[in-house]
């Protein structure tokens, strides 16, 4: 066994590698990630890198050394040469004479993990792989939160330095005001669902309508919830398909300086525009007690004219007076769930923050989107490349492309025999595949699926490098997945723009 210590000249990345030695061959297998050090790799920055081994099992190793791969273009080894030598039984073994060196591109951003691959080999045909991880950077309020498992990002307007950062302003629709919206007339602790006025692509699915509730949120599709007891993100509290700007207990007629909710489509700038126009805040449930108005808006944008990387939609909170004190409530939940409460973006609660997060505040933007802070990949290709079956029967042509590329394939027989039957067989024909294309961060962009082809007969599907939308994709790195019946095959696609 080894146990692996992971360090820099910037300091140490402990991360632990447990690798288990049964006589006479090795192998291994991974513990857990420890956190400690201080060490940090900061975009544009070059680093040594050692790993420490310790033999913590039974067979001396002789003669190790080590071979470092990046397994993402933000980060390329320099050096990938170390050798650490004998490591006895007990013994740790650092391969500082010959150290690795890592450098970090400036376009990367902080917050980012960069997956690394170490061969180590030896004496008696001894080789193994394995994998450890660093994040580059230390995130603070001036870089994105997120992603969450889907892959959308919170950008704030405190974000400086990325395309994706919103600007605050200020969009007023309450009717009472001056503004075009029409006014929902909810009651306390009331949700109504409404028609979208386009379609709207959330966490990978489209809906057409919205439900808006008095208590500072929405759900996409339709929902009676209208829960004033707010909930951490993700979790089974409140309606799925949440997007929360301000989640907390609100009553819109409370007293009679309390306002209106509302909403307005702004078809200029194909935008659907939800306002909570001073609307009272409720503090202690006990003995609600009206509070501070409270003013912020959701805005939808219609994916058709405003894309991402996904086709997934781009949603901005604004708050133009906020006061987030309700202790009795646990605060406010700010953020963003999808369907099963599996995944989702959560911004604050219970007045705690992530530290990429900026606290809420009057004139506070905050935009979420699937768009990247950096155009490295988000996944681990590795994972992604992985292959069941059998390889060779995916075909991609030409790779790189620029308008088009012709995918080809055919549905191996079992165990790869010829077809040598008639093609009206029932064992041959109308055997349906599944192909699938996802961009680098691992979000499906184009689908063909419910196909039937016959059995060892090529089939070819032309794709011109766009979305389910019909929307042109941006230039950039692909996977293609083919499957049917026990085959799965992915390759890789450079889209050239």
């Amino acid at each position: 066994k080894f146990n692996l210590t992971i360090n820099s000249s910037q300091g140490n990345w402990n991360s632990v590698l447990w690798l288990i030695a049964e006589a006479p061959e090795f192998e291994y297998r991974r513990s857990q990630i420890l956190d400690g050090g201080n060490g940090v790799l900061e975009p544009g920055e070059t680093s040594d890198l050692t790993i420490t081994i310790k033999n913590i099992g039974n067979l001396s190793g002789a003669n190790i050394n080590g071979i470092l791969r990046s397994k993402n273009p933000g980060v390329v080894v320099l050096d990938s040469i170390g050798a650490f030598g004998n490591v006895a039984v007990g013994d740790s073994v650092t391969n500082s004479g010959n150290r690795f060196k890592v450098g970090a591109s400036s376009q990367i951003a902080p917050g980012h993990e960069i997956k690394f691959i170490t061969i180590l080999s030896g004496d008696n045909n001894f080789r193994d792989t394995v994998e450890f991880s660093i994040i580059i950077g230390l995130v603070n309020p001036n870089t994105p939160t997120g992603p969450d498992g889907y892959g959308y990002y919170a950008y704030d307007n405190t974000d400086t330095g990325y395309p994706e950062t919103p600007a605050y302003n200020w969009i007023e629709i309450d009717p009472d005001l001056g503004g075009p919206g029409t006014i929902l007339n909810l009651l306390n602790d009331e949700t109504k669902t409404i028609n979208l006025p386009f379609s709207f692509k959330y966490y990978g699915n489209n809906y057409n309508k919205i439900s808006i509730c008095s208590n500072g949120y929405c759900a996409l599709d339709s929902t009676w919830i209208a829960d004033m007891y707010n909930w951490h993100i993700p979790a089974a509290g409140g309606p799925p398909l949440l997007i929360a700007p301000f989640w907390d207990d609100l009553d819109p007629n409370a007293t009679d300086s309390s306002g209106n909710v509302c909403y307005y489509y702004d078809a200029t700038n194909h935008r659907f525009i939800i306002e909570w126009s001073r609307i009272q805040h409720l503090h202690d449930p006990t003995n609600p007690t009206p509070a501070e108005l409270q003013t912020f808006e959701i805005i939808l944008f219609d994916p058709v004219y405003y894309p991402t990387q996904t086709g997934d939609g781009e949603i901005l909170f604004q708050y133009k007076k906020i006061t987030n004190d309700d202790q009795w409530h646990n605060y406010a939940t700010v953020g963003i769930e999808d369907l099963n409460h599996k995944n989702g973006l959560e911004y604050t609660y219970a007045n705690v923050y992530p530290p990429s997060a900026a606290v809420l505040a009057n004139n506070r933007a905050i935009k979420f989107t699937t768009d990247q802070p950096d155009p490295f990949p988000g996944i681990d290709e590795g994972e992604r490349l992985k292959v069941k079956g059998s390889r060779g029967d995916l075909q991609i042509y030409p790779n790189p492309f620029t308008n088009y590329c012709v995918i080809k394939f055919q549905i191996p027989n079992p165990n790869n025999q010829t077809n040598s039957k008639s093609q009206n067989s029932n064992d041959d024909v109308g055997q349906g595949f599944s192909l699938a294309i996802y961009d680098v961060s691992g979000r499906l962009v184009k689908s063909f699926n419910s196909v039937s082809s016959i059995k060892n007969q090529v089939t070819s599907i032309v794709w011109s490098g766009d979305d389910e939308a019909g929307r042109k994709l941006p230039a950039g790195i692909y996977f293609i997945e083919f499957g049917a019946e026990m085959h799965n095959e992915i390759q890789k696609v450079i889209l050239l723009r």
